[in-house]
C-alpha cells in the first residue's frame, strides 16, 4: 500500500504544542514560532499568561531566538488603553531575542479595517525594535515571516507548513 500523499510532511513537521486555548484566546508553539490569537476579550490574565509562553519559547532555542505569528479573530474586541501598554512593554522585554512579529486582521470591512489601525497605531507607539508587519491574510504573514527567520540564519519549513500550523493552533477547541 503506498504512503499518504503527505507522509513525508508528517514525519518532518515541527512538533505542535497548543499551551492553551481558551474562549479568549489561544497560545501555541512549534520551532521556532510562538503563536497567537485573540478571539474574544483580551484581558490583564490573558497577558500575563502570554508572557510566561514568550519565555518559554526563548528558553525552548539553544539561541533564545524566535519569531511572533499572532492573530485578532473577527469576535475579538480590541483591549484597552492599560492593556496595550502592557503589550507594549512585553514585546520590549522580549526585543533581544524577537527574529520577527507578524499580527493578523483578516477580513473587509470597517471592524477590520480598525482592528487593523489599531494595531498600526499601537506599533507606532511600541517602535518595536525588531521587525514587525500587520498583515490581512495568514499567508502573507506565513511568506513575510518564514523570509525573516531564513534571513536570521533560522531554519524553516516553509511558508505553507508555517500558515497550517497557525491554523492548526487556531482550531484548537477551548478547554
Amino acid at each position: 500500500m503506498p504512503a499518504p500523499p503527505d507522509a513525508d510532511r508528517r514525519l518532518t513537521a515541527p512538533a505542535l504544542r497548543v499551551h492553551e486555548s481558551t474562549r479568549d484566546h489561544v497560545f501555541g508553539w512549534a520551532e521556532p514560532v510562538l503563536f497567537y490569537s485573540w478571539r474574544g476579550v483580551t484581558t490583564l490574565e490573558s497577558l500575563v499568561r502570554g508572557e510566561r509562553y514568550f519565555d518559554l519559547a526563548a528558553a525552548a532555542r539553544p539561541d533564545g531566538r524566535f519569531a511572533l505569528f499572532g492573530s485578532v479573530e473577527p469576535a475579538a474586541t480590541a483591549p484597552g488603553s492599560e492593556l496595550r501598554q502592557r503589550l507594549g512593554a512585553m514585546m520590549r522585554k522580549h526585543a533581544p531575542v524577537m527574529v520577527a512579529s507578524a499580527f493578523i486582521v483578516e477580513g473587509n470591512g470597517f471592524k477590520a479595517a480598525a482592528m487593523r489601525s489599531v494595531a498600526t497605531g499601537m506599533s507606532m507607539i511600541v517602535r518595536e525594535p525588531f521587525p514587525h508587519r500587520i498583515f490581512s491574510t495568514v499567508g502573507a504573514a506565513a511568506d513575510w515571516v518564514t523570509g525573516m527567520l531564513d534571513a536570521g540564519g533560522i531554519t524553516t519549513r516553509g511558508a505553507g507548513e508555517l500558515a497550517t500550523t497557525f491554523d492548526r493552533i487556531r482550531a484548537a477547541a477551548p478547554t
